[in-house]
């Protein structure tokens, strides 16, 4: 038999050994507590630059007032459509009058109305594919589908616009808008289309609004001749020809489409 002394000494010395075990052990865990709470902080730290180029991408690629994809996002839009050879045509759209809505009611009621049309364009489902402010009051809508798809698209959408008058500073206002429509093809730039569909919109608000194919666009076009955006108003007022505006898509006509009411 043992005595007590001598238990109490083996008891002692269990107690000693094990506790010698354990230290490392618990440094152990906790080091590796340490750890899962540098892991957590980390990935929060990740998450948060995550969310920030996130947040710097989306502000990279869309209007501010408006929320609509930018010029940007269209150039980088069109040339991956481009690029796989998709059929796409483009509509430029402006809004008729824009700076008379300036002038007489201010900024912040011409800002309304910016917002107020691209709310409107921004809902028009297919085969409109996407929707970006250009900048100014312009809009382009990127079409799925040949000139004709894109002059009926773009009906639709000056539809969108006028049908419903817009309230600016207590008074009802009602928006018109003008339209020019050109039709990609194999080869073609994003920035000669986003030229095509510009000369045609700015013949179409020198005649008058509505909307106008740009010729090439896959259907015929009779006396058309671009003209120039930028060139100078009197060396055309100047010439004895002054070609007619362009046809419109699946008719035939010369001028412009004005959307019914």
């Amino acid at each position: 038999m043992f005595q007590i002394p001598v238990l109490f000494a083996i008891a002692a010395g269990l107690i000693a050994g094990t506790a010698v075990n354990l230290v490392p052990l618990l440094r152990t865990r906790h080091a590796l507590r340490a750890s899962r709470r540098a892991l957590h902080i980390a990935m929060r730290d990740l998450e948060e630059v995550e969310f920030e180029l996130d947040l710097a991408r989306y502000d990279a690629t869309h209007d501010e007032l408006t929320d609509l994809p930018n010029r940007r996002a269209l150039t980088e839009h069109l040339a991956g459509a481009l690029d796989v050879e998709e059929q796409i045509t483009l509509a430029l759209i402006d809004v008729n009058d824009f700076k008379a809505v300036n002038d007489g009611f201010g900024h912040y009621a011409g800002d309304a109305l910016l917002r107020e049309v691209a709310d409107r364009l921004r809902v028009l489902t297919a085969p409109v594919r996407f929707t970006a402010r250009l900048g100014g009051d312009e809009f382009v809508l990127v079409i799925d589908g040949d000139g004709s798809a894109g002059v009926q698209a773009a009906t639709a959408a000056l539809h969108a616009i006028a049908d419903t008058p817009v309230e600016l500073v207590g008074e009802l206002i009602r928006v018109t808008g003008s339209a020019g429509v050109a039709a990609g093809w194999p080869g073609i730039s994003s920035g000669q289309l986003l030229h095509n569909a510009d000369i045609a919109m700015f013949d179409a608000k020198r005649a008058g609004g509505g909307i106008l194919l740009h010729p090439g666009s896959g259907t015929r076009s009779v006396g058309y001749r671009p003209r120039s955006r930028h060139r100078d108003q009197q060396s055309r007022d100047s010439t004895n020809h002054h070609p007619e505006p362009g046809t419109t898509a699946d008719t035939g006509e010369t001028g412009p489409h004005q959307p019914r009411h």
